[in-house]
């Protein structure tokens, strides 16, 4: 299945529910479930990107990686969350954890992007 069938599927999912505004800013999270390769989870990213700017919403912050996983099952999960500058000032925190450590990539003229 083409990674814009299951971005389109996974999200229209999401976005049905969420309701977003148009305008919208949003975090997109690509999770591997474990045995799905990076290269293939960022295919996927790029298509729900393409997807989520289609209806309206403005994609602020992405993270791709494999962050929950299920002893190298096949397979990928969506997690879009609705940002507002409160929230926004939290996730640009750096930040520890046992599993995970993000901190925000900053480039000349832009706001910081996870990547």
């Amino acid at each position: 299945m083409p990674a814009d069938s299951i971005a389109a599927e996974l999200l229209d999912a999401i976005l049905t529910d969420l309701a977003p505004a148009q305008g919208s800013k949003v975090l997109l999270l690509v999770n591997g479930l474990g045995g799905t390769p990076l290269g293939e989870l960022y295919v996927l990213c790029n298509a729900a990107h393409r997807r989520l700017r289609a209806n309206g919403l403005q994609v602020q912050r992405t993270i791709v990686g494999n962050f929950t996983t299920s002893l190298e099952m096949a397979g990928a999960s969506l997690t879009v969350c609705l940002l507002d500058e409160e929230i926004l000032m939290h996730w640009d925190s750096p930040r520890k954890h046992a599993s995970v450590t993000l901190a925000p990539v900053k480039m000349a003229g832009t706001p910081p992007r996870w990547l």
